[in-house]
């Protein structure tokens, strides 16, 4: 029918896909703001509902990207050039990375440097995402040149200021450890993050 044919167009299920990406930020974000509060120094921090579904549905991403990956291109490089695809490639990467750490947290108690390892890596990663978001914007027309003047803001002014933040808090860190170590004293492993953060 003609319902049927206009809810199966590929405008329609790039609206669906939009819908759902918009849904998992969402639980993204929710589970990013509540970590800190289910953590700290002698506690452990615990598996919850919310970070079985936001793990869950980031694994699902992965396996769905990895099909379409090896089943609709003929190469990487091929998949590569795709729009986005170098991003989400690069987004899975630093999942990979956050869930190693969250595996670490949960395996050795009272680590606050994997606990900072972890918050920076779904931080930074939750940009990406947010860029990702705006390419996938971008096929409205309405939005579609914001989405493009948003994105050549982000990498004229917000990734120098990124980088230039994490040179300085590296520097206040190595500072604060050599300190401690000359004075031994206890150095309590990304306590400067900590403040960034907390």
């Amino acid at each position: 029918s003609r319902l049927v044919r206009r809810f199966s167009s590929p405008r329609a299920k790039c609206y669906v896909s939009i819908l759902g990406y918009l849904a998992f930020l969402g639980v993204y974000i929710s589970y990013v703001l509540t970590m800190p509060n289910n953590s700290g120094r002698n506690i452990k921090m615990s598996v919850t509902p919310k970070e079985v579904v936001f793990w869950g549905w980031e694994l699902a991403s992965i396996i769905s990207e990895i099909s379409e990956a090896t089943g609709d291109f003929d190469s990487i490089r091929q998949y590569l050039r795709g729009s986005g695809n170098t991003l989400d490639c690069a987004i899975m990467f630093f999942f990979g990375l956050a869930f190693i750490s969250r595996m670490w947290v949960w395996v050795v108690q009272d680590d606050m440097a994997a606990m900072s390892v972890l918050l920076g890596l779904l931080c930074f990663n939750l940009i990406l995402c947010s860029i990702r978001l705006l390419t996938m914007l971008s096929i409205i027309r309405s939005i579609g040149v914001m989405t493009i003047i948003t994105k050549q803001i982000i990498a004229k002014d917000v990734y120098p200021f990124l980088c230039f933040a994490t040179i300085i808090i590296g520097a206040f860190e190595f500072a604060a450890f050599y300190f401690s170590w000359l004075r031994d004293i206890e150095h309590v492993g990304g306590f400067f993050f900590n403040m960034f953060t907390s």
